[in-house]
Order: C-alpha cells, then sequence, then structure tokens
C-alpha cells in the first residue's frame, strides 16, 4: 500500500510539474490558465519532490522521467537569475508602484521613491491623488501627467524632468509620456495598468498586454522605460511577446530573480507572483528589488538602471 501511494504521488507531482512546462510556453486563453501560469515557479518545489520520491523509491525510469521535467522547469527560470553587466555611467532610479485603489500610505510611496528619477503609478483615485499634490512627491517630482480615475482605472507618471508629448493609449489605462533621464535625453516612457484577468476579464488583460506591444512597436528607435502593474508574470508568453525589438525585462536584465510582488494583503503578507514589472531598452539593469508599501496589496518595484 505505501509503495501504491509513493508511486500514485510521484506520478501526480511529475505530471503537475509537466504541466507548469506547458503552461510556460503556451498562451494563456482563460481565467484559470493565467492564474496557474502565474505560479509555474512552484513547479520547482513539486518537481524537486518527484525526484526525492522516486530516488528513495529506486525507480530509475521513473526518476530519469522526473530529472528531465525538472530540468525543463529550470530551463525555463534559469533567465531571471543571470546579470548582463551593465555598462558604466550615472545610475537612476525608477519606482512603480500599485496603489490598491487609492489606499495606499502616501508617506511611505514618498520614502521609498525619496531617491527616484521616474515613477509609474497605478490604481490612482481622485483622493489618493489629492494627497500626493499635498505630499513631498509634488515637489520632489514638478513634472507629472496624471489620469486619476475612481477604483483601479487611474494611472499618473511623476518625474523631475520635463514630461511632453503625453497621451493615454485608447482603451486602456497606460499613460506614455517622452522625457529625459541621466544620459539619455529623448526617452519614451509608459505607465502600464493592464486588467487583473478575473472571471469574464481574460480577453480585456490580453487585450491590454497587446495594447503595450503595440505601442512598442510604434517607438521604432531610441531609449524606452515601460513600468507597471502588468498583471501577469515572467511566465506567461503573452509577456514575453513584449520582449522583442532590444526591450528587456530590467529584472530579467539585472539577474534580480523573482521578484514576488503581489498579492500582500493575503496569505500573512507573503505574495506569490511576479506581477509588476519594468522593461527597458536603451539601458543597462544594475538591479531591481521590491519594497513593502503600507495599505498595498503590491509591493512597490525600484530598479537602478544606466543609460547605454
Amino acid at each position: 500500500m505505501t509503495t501504491v501511494i509513493g508511486l500514485s504521488m510521484g506520478w501526480l507531482l511529475l505530471a503537475m510539474t509537466g504541466a507548469a512546462i506547458w503552461l510556460h510556453y503556451t498562451a494563456s486563453r482563460g481565467t484559470s490558465a493565467i492564474y496557474a501560469t502565474a505560479v509555474v515557479p512552484l513547479a520547482l518545489v513539486s518537481g524537486a519532490v518527484t525526484v526525492i520520491v522516486f530516488l528513495s523509491m529506486q525507480r530509475w525510469i521513473a526518476l530519469s522521467l522526473s530529472v528531465v521535467v525538472l530540468a525543463g522547469v529550470v530551463f525555463t527560470q534559469f533567465p531571471l537569475w543571470v546579470s548582463q553587466n551593465p555598462p558604466a555611467g550615472q545610475r537612476f532610479t525608477v519606482v512603480s508602484a500599485n496603489l490598491q485603489l487609492g489606499l495606499a500610505d502616501v508617506d511611505d510611496l514618498s520614502a521609498i521613491a525619496s531617491d527616484a528619477d521616474l515613477v509609474s503609478l497605478q490604481e490612482v483615485t481622485p483622493e489618493v491623488y489629492a494627497r500626493i499634490m499635498r505630499s513631498g512627491l509634488a515637489d520632489r517630482f514638478p513634472h507629472r501627467y496624471a489620469r486619476p480615475a475612481p477604483l483601479s482605472v487611474g494611472t499618473m507618471i511623476l518625474s523631475r524632468a520635463e514630461l511632453r508629448d503625453e497621451e493615454r493609449i485608447p482603451g486602456t489605462a497606460h499613460l506614455a509620456a517622452r522625457t529625459q533621464l541621466p544620459g539619455a535625453s529623448e526617452v519614451a516612457v509608459l505607465a502600464v495598468h493592464s486588467a487583473a484577468p478575473m472571471s469574464g476579464y481574460a480577453a480585456e488583460w490580453s487585450a491590454d498586454l497587446t495594447a503595450v506591444g503595440g505601442h512598442l512597436d510604434s517607438i521604432t528607435t531610441g531609449p524606452v522605460i515601460v513600468a507597471g502593474d502588468f498583471n501577469a508574470t515572467f511566465d506567461h508568453a503573452q509577456f514575453r511577446a513584449l520582449l522583442r525589438n532590444d526591450v528587456v525585462d530590467a529584472g530579467a536584465e539585472s539577474g534580480s530573480g523573482y521578484q514576488l510582488t503581489y498579492p500582500t494583503d493575503k496569505l500573512g503578507g507573503i505574495p506569490l507572483a511576479g506581477i509588476d514589472h519594468i522593461l527597458i531598452r536603451g539601458f543597462g539593469a544594475v538591479q531591481v528589488t521590491s519594497r513593502n508599501l503600507r495599505g498595498s496589496d503590491h509591493r512597490a518595484l525600484v530598479a537602478t538602471l544606466v543609460a547605454r
């Protein structure tokens, strides 16, 4: 009986680990698949347990298969941990933060963004916008482009340098502008907030990510920074499709590993998914970290960058 239970558990875990590889490479079409793909890294655990189970039972063929499948999962995650060695130059900071329906602590946000040159904010309600304008953030970032809105669709860009060519991407909460950053005089900026893939909204989620890709395709040359809540992880094929034309994920570029940002209001405050990102072109990434933001269900993302 013990052998039967052990084998059953081993094969079940092996199937789950193999499914994670399939989820990584297949574009998610429904809410269940989108959510399952968000936790693909957990397959590293299930794969390791599978190897231990079959090794302890001396099932050599099953063990060999489980090692191959585990190696497949490791291969999908490997790019997140390998630094591309950023160039020398003046470093600067970009911050992205989801304010959870405007409930985030503005003083805490101000502390996180104290050294930032550019900030992307999501879920900017009229109420939190008013608090931001009364805070030190307004003095620190004299150039701002904001579209406050109730609930979750408000977005804002804050910059130390002048913003110009501001526009909202039609049909989305994404905001675009151009600015200057240390070492780069003409930078295209996009603040992103893709729809959450809740039941019935998978198509909107996919359309919002497609809109990001379309906007990036329209910027054929020059440096780019895209920062925000994509509601997608590195394992979502739709997200990785954005990494084209020399656009890279700053976290992967810097080898910063897993930057899990959501949710922080459940499971004892331990986030399970890295759905906030900073994408770059024409910049090197030194480091990407996440910071706890009081009042929000997301951790803020902080990237140290340098112009190429």
